[in-house]
């Protein structure tokens, strides 16, 4: 075969691959509202600890344990709100749900608890990070 066909034909099958893993990276993404619908659908309100800890597992999110206090950060405003009613807390985060050139994002949760350790409310939050 002629070096210029070969370049040809690596210059296409170049484009291809590159084309399939940007398609591939941007259909494989997690979406707020995927994880509103998971969240409803395998941990409502009402759910145990332990409950959400599986569901988070199933799903790959990386998740603190159960916090036995409030933080007062600056995540939400829900340990204002939920205030003598919720208890505790778990943090979670999935990262690289989307990038472009300068920003990464990740999408994170925090999940509030009352005093049986039962779900009360849960915050999710899309968060870019960069330079």
């Amino acid at each position: 075969m002629p070096i210029r066909k070969k370049l040809k034909v690596i210059s296409a099958v170049t484009v291809v691959l590159v084309f399939a893993l940007l398609l591939w990276g941007y259909a494989s993404r997690t979406t707020v509202n995927e994880v509103e619908r998971f969240i409803t659908r395998e941990a409502p309100i009402g759910s145990s600890i332990t409950q959400v800890e599986a569901m988070l597992d199933g799903h790959h999110f990386t998740h603190s344990s159960y916090y036995d206090v409030l933080d007062t950060g600056n995540f939400d405003d829900k340990p204002e709100k939920l205030r003598g009613v919720a208890h505790g807390y778990i943090g979670a985060i999935t990262r690289n749900v989307e990038w472009n050139s300068i920003t990464r994002w990740d999408i994170m949760a925090r999940f509030y608890f009352n005093e049986r350790g039962e779900l009360i409310d849960y915050t999710i939050r899309r968060i870019g990070t960069g330079p």
